[in-house]
């Protein structure tokens, strides 16, 4: 189980640590959770728009795909918004 975490070494003796192993558990296992996201919001018949975006006023949401490119307006009488971010860095 350790290993899972990026731990190598005998059980309660010098351990080392190996952030490599943990941050690609770590991508791995929210990519499946991402993966389970969208599979479910494609049967329930939702739209997903992976975009950055603001509300125009309470029934319009404005958003681009990438720079540069055409803003889209959508209407509808509601919204489900998830916002989130990336991490910038990682330890050494």
């Amino acid at each position: 189980m350790l290993a899972d975490y990026g731990w190598k070494g005998a059980d309660g003796l010098a351990l080392e640590h190996d952030w490599s192993v943990l941050r690609t558990n770590i991508q791995n296992h929210i990519k499946g959770i991402n993966f389970s996201y969208k599979n479910k919001l494609q049967e329930i018949g939702a739209d997903y728009i992976n975009a950055f975006a603001s509300f125009e006023n309470s029934n319009e949401v404005r958003f681009t795909h990438g720079a540069g490119n055409t803003p889209y307006t959508l209407k509808a009488k509601h919204f489900v918004i998830a916002a989130g971010n990336r991490p910038r860095g990682y330890p050494g």
